[in-house]
């Protein structure tokens, strides 16, 4: 079982907590953001231009430098990754392959499959709409600029969206699976982490609260739910949904910063959570990463080459250039239609069975294994 596979290595709560913060904090925020801040502090002619940039993440640095401002973004995830080698392999003494895949070795041919099944989809449904719509997408292929894209996509994009995949279908789902287990308190305090944002946007959409009134409503519900969520049964916080909502909900939630949220709204993230439960899902069911792994650097790397807008996180040099008004509903819908679709074609070639167990099952250390 994939989550169980956390007790290969030293698995103390305490452990996640120090390396949730080495990654996170100190690889991904700190060292990872040094090329950014660094060039950014020499392109701002002041001080105040610099601050005032850092808000936007100083994309009004780099206007027209589009591959170059890539570049340094993707550098933060990178810090990310150098962080999250060592923490699994000295901090928890865990074999990096064990947090992939409950496979004994790293299947390949699985990444393949599911970049090739979707980088296929995502061409021609690209193709398709720019045939039947041709005033949406306006062709802005520019061959130098695009050449330097291919390059950083190629050879960069890719360890940004395997490091997302390492740290929230391996790291924490496999951490937190196995720590609900252990502790009823700490099952509690997850699931109360994960339904405060779905509280919080719920309010914050039906009564257009403000950020401060919101958030004390929100904490407000929370206090009132935590007795009851307390009277379940602790068989109940040891199963595997809670690692796998929580993940996908923190997945969703990591994107809340990103620009099509100012210009969809709160609701677009629904679309983001979508995402991450599809990847959880896929991930649980076939004991490994690879499926994910494959999707995830496809969507990113084919959006990156094939199609930009000025309202999306990802401002490339691509091919098309999107000039339609976008709708939140057109972001959503096709996430839970689609993914389903792919879900079922995954489950059918590899032969899924057992799925209440591996989705809703209990976590158990098996009786070998490292406490």
């Amino acid at each position: 079982m994939f989550i169980e596979q956390a007790y290969k290595g030293l698995s103390e709560g305490w452990r996640y907590i120090i390396g949730f913060i080495i990654i996170f904090v100190i690889g991904w925020q700190i060292i990872g953001a040094i090329p950014i801040i660094g060039s950014a502090f020499m392109r701002a002619p002041d001080i105040a231009t610099f601050a005032e940039s850092s808000q936007e993440m100083f994309i009004d640095l780099y206007e027209g430098e589009n591959n170059l401002y890539l570049l340094l973004m993707l550098f933060t995830f990178i810090g990310g990754l150098i962080a999250l080698i060592p923490v699994v392999k000295y901090l928890h003494k865990q074999k990096f392959v064990t947090m992939l895949t409950a496979r004994s070795k790293f299947d390949w041919k699985r990444v393949f499959f599911a970049f090739g099944i979707w980088a296929a989809f995502s061409i021609i449904t690209t193709l398709v709409a720019y045939y039947l719509s041709p005033e949406s997408l306006q062709w802005n292929f520019n061959l130098m600029p695009f050449l330097g894209l291919l390059a950083i996509t190629i050879l960069i994009l890719p360890l940004q969206t395997s490091f997302e995949e390492f740290l929230f279908r391996g790291y924490l789902m496999q951490g937190i699976g196995i720590n609900v287990n252990k502790n009823k308190a700490i099952g509690i305090f997850v699931i109360l982490l994960t339904i405060f944002p779905f509280i919080f946007l719920s309010i914050l959409l039906i009564f257009e609260f403000d950020i401060l009134i919101t958030t004390g409503v929100t904490l407000l519900v929370c206090s009132i739910l935590y007795p009851v969520i307390n009277l379940l049964k602790t068989d109940a916080l040891k199963r595997k949904w809670i690692p796998l909502l929580f993940t996908s909900v923190i997945f969703g939630m990591m994107h809340g910063l990103n620009p099509e949220i100012e210009k969809l709204g709160y609701i677009v993230l629904s679309a983001y959570v979508g995402i991450g439960l599809f990847l959880g899902i896929i991930t649980l069911m076939d004991d490994g990463m690879e499926l994910a792994l494959g999707f995830h650097a496809a969507n990113n790397m084919i959006i990156a080459l094939l199609v930009t807008s000025d309202w999306t996180a990802l401002q490339t040099d691509s091919i098309f250039l999107d000039v339609s008004e976008p709708s939140a509903m057109g972001q959503i819908i096709p996430i839970f239609i689609i993914l389903p679709i792919l879900t079922f074609v995954f489950s059918k070639k590899y032969k899924w069975t057992n799925w209440k167990e591996k989705l809703t099952g209990r976590v158990e250390q098996p009786q070998n294994e490292v406490l």
